[in-house]
């Protein structure tokens, strides 16, 4: 039965490509520097995020914080939200790959600054998830385009909220932790991505027939 799964297998399309992609080395170099290129950059990027952010989120009110942040996503503070609350019957689970994005409502306590805080991980989030967890995370203000579109999507209930004057994002996946994980990544899978092309060198050579 395996030998002919593995039969069919190998006379689908994406077998067939496979198999002339891994026959012209050349092409496999070419992808190879390409997923290198790729990969370098999501470590510089994520190394220029390391060095830009503390070692720690900053402790900080819900005010204190919404004065640092900018509108839209460059630079955005990480922070650590010391009075914030959790709205319960505002969150708002999606499945996104393998993955699930959940996010909340949180707001000030005196509800006047509105923040949609988004959570990662592979089973959606409960309130009671949510409330073990710090709410931490890169902070800004939605510009228009946001503000447009989050008003457009309607996900949330914000019918008790008419004082709110501020609406902000809260990435909480995002930080300085993630920073350096992602320039682990980069670095690994570029050393994979250019070791592809000496390996199938190598590979063909040990084949070859003496």
């Amino acid at each position: 039965m395996i030998v002919f799964l593995r039969a069919i297998l190998e006379r689908t399309f994406l077998g067939l490509l496979v198999d002339q992609v891994m026959r012209r080395p050349i092409i496999v170099g070419v992808l190879s520097l390409v997923m290198a290129a790729f990969w370098t950059n999501l470590a510089i990027g994520s190394y220029g995020e390391a060095q830009r952010l503390p070692r720690e989120p900053m402790r900080l009110t819900t005010a204190e914080a919404a004065a640092l942040a900018p509108i839209g996503y460059e630079n955005r503070p990480w922070v650590n939200l010391t009075d914030v609350m959790i709205d319960c019957h505002n969150i708002h689970p999606e499945k996104v790959g393998s993955s699930y994005r959940t996010s909340v409502v949180m707001t000030d306590p005196l509800e006047t600054i509105i923040i949609i805080a988004t959570y990662s991980g592979v089973n959606p989030l409960s309130c009671a998830d949510i409330a073990g967890k710090s709410a931490s995370g890169e902070l800004s203000h939605m510009n228009e385009r946001r503000y447009a579109r989050f008003l457009e999507l309607a996900e949330f209930d914000l019918s008790g909220y008419e004082n709110a004057t501020a609406y902000m994002d809260m990435c909480v996946f995002c930080g300085g932790r993630n920073a350096s994980t992602g320039v682990i990544l980069g670095v690994t899978m570029a050393l994979v991505s250019l070791s592809l092309y000496p390996l199938l060198v190598w590979n063909r050579r040990k084949q070859a027939p003496l």
